[in-house]
């Protein structure tokens, strides 16, 4: 059986409640042409809220990947893969990595038989600059969001980083229909972009702005009891019962969690916190070719309607002022962290442009190349090179070689 939203989505039982039968207030989430945005009018009128950029994608070579392109070019990789697991941080556990080769044929339908959408696997955070890096020619990072402090504040480690994702967004994402994340925000309360390069997914966002329960300052110790009382009535239980907060200042010690309700199936919440009816939840479908972004501090689920293929990233722009403010009290406990010193840089709008990954994260394609595998052959030296870290350097000596660079000089022994 099925149930169909108002905007003809039609999902299987149980897949999540359409809008019309949840208590809370629903906005669509807003949507615009790449014609009618400006970098400028973004920061200045559209970072509180949900946006979907309609189109932003779609002349990107990555468009076109297929689920037998990934598989010829990344077959001697591995993608980590979770299923849903409730008490976990977006429902997301039971990590389990695959080859590509599985992967990619359990994604042209060998899901069909798991009738149960739980049991179902999400291919999630692909590192495609260390696994497939010729993937990496396929797309580029969106004018929006060229700037990014966590990128361009940090790199002169990177190449040295080799499991550190956070020098590697964009990932990939792709999953059967039916895999969600469910509520959660991420590390840092960062804001992100999506782009989808195939399928479509249906959003559900929780901002600050429209949401302020959401919104947790812990009590000083010497607040009175009285203070500490409103405390206990704001913010949202997670999975252990503590209160969590979105990324608002002074609210920064909270780990990523998952809150303890499902905004895809909040049916069955309502008793326990009948408040739920209170919320403004931004909803809205992404299809192929779209970008969407998503606020910081905003907690947010998404559901693949349809067998999907992403990239997606957090970033840290340096005109987002909330960010740049968690991250200047950040720095006064770590004030020699690279991008400790990039924090007062405010770029003009004009320096904003669509590049490439290189170019975004302040490399050149020779250097990255050059650094990169140096990094392979000190952790070969300190014999620390294991078979996962000798795929990623194979992968990316052959890159370099078909770019031609030469790496003759760097080349880890194999």
């Amino acid at each position: 059986s099925s149930n169909s939203g108002d905007e003809g989505v039609c999902l299987s039982t149980n897949d999540f409640t359409p809008k019309e039968d949840a208590c809370w207030t629903t906005k669509p989430i807003r949507t615009i042409t790449p014609e009618e945005l400006s970098v400028e009018a973004f920061y200045q009128n559209y970072t509180t809220e949900p946006l979907i950029i309609k189109g932003l994608a779609t002349k990107w070579e990555a468009t076109k990947w297929t689920f037998s392109s990934l598989r010829e070019k990344c077959k001697e990789t591995f993608i980590m893969t979770l299923g849903y697991t409730r008490d976990h941080w977006g429902s997301l556990g039971s990590e389990e990595w695959l080859d590509m080769d599985g992967f990619t044929r359990y994604m042209e339908g060998g899901y069909n038989h798991q009738r149960d959408w739980q049991e179902r696997r999400y291919g999630f955070d692909y590192n495609l600059l260390d696994r497939c890096p010729s993937l990496s020619r396929d797309f580029k990072i969106p004018k929006y969001f060229s700037h990014c402090v966590l990128q361009k504040g940090e790199r002169e480690d990177a190449a040295s980083e080799l499991n550190n994702i956070r020098y590697f967004w964009p990932t990939m994402m792709a999953g059967p229909p039916s895999t969600r994340s469910e509520v959660h925000y991420d590390d840092d309360g960062l804001p992100f972009w999506m782009a989808l390069l195939s399928g479509r997914k249906v959003f559900r966002v929780l901002t600050p702005k429209n949401n302020p329960s959401l919104i947790h300052h812990p009590s000083h110790p010497n607040e009175n009891e009285e203070n500490e009382q409103d405390q206990e009535r704001r913010g949202w239980p997670g999975l252990s019962g503590d209160m969590i907060s979105s990324i608002i200042p002074r609210a920064f010690h909270h780990a990523s969690e998952s809150y303890g309700f499902e905004i895809f199936r909040p049916e069955g919440y309502i008793e326990e916190y009948p408040e739920l009816c209170d919320l403004v939840t931004h909803e809205g479908i992404l299809e192929a070719g779209d970008v969407i972004y998503i606020p910081n501090s905003s907690p947010h689920g998404a559901v693949n309607l349809e067998a999907t293929i992403a990239i997606t990233a957090n970033y840290a722009s340096p005109l987002d002022e909330v960010q740049m403010q968690y991250y200047k009290l950040l720095c006064e406990d770590m004030p020699d962290r690279g991008l400790c010193l990039k924090l007062s840089e405010r770029p003009s709008y004009s320096s904003f442009r669509e590049m490439d990954y290189f170019e975004y994260a302040g490399y050149t394609l020779e250097r990255w190349c050059h650094d990169r595998l140096q990094a392979y052959t000190n952790a070969y030296e300190q014999e620390q090179l294991d078979d996962d870290l000798r795929g990623k350097a194979n992968a990316l000596s052959s890159f370099c070689r078909d770019q031609g660079v030469d790496i003759d000089d760097v080349m880890p022994s194999s």
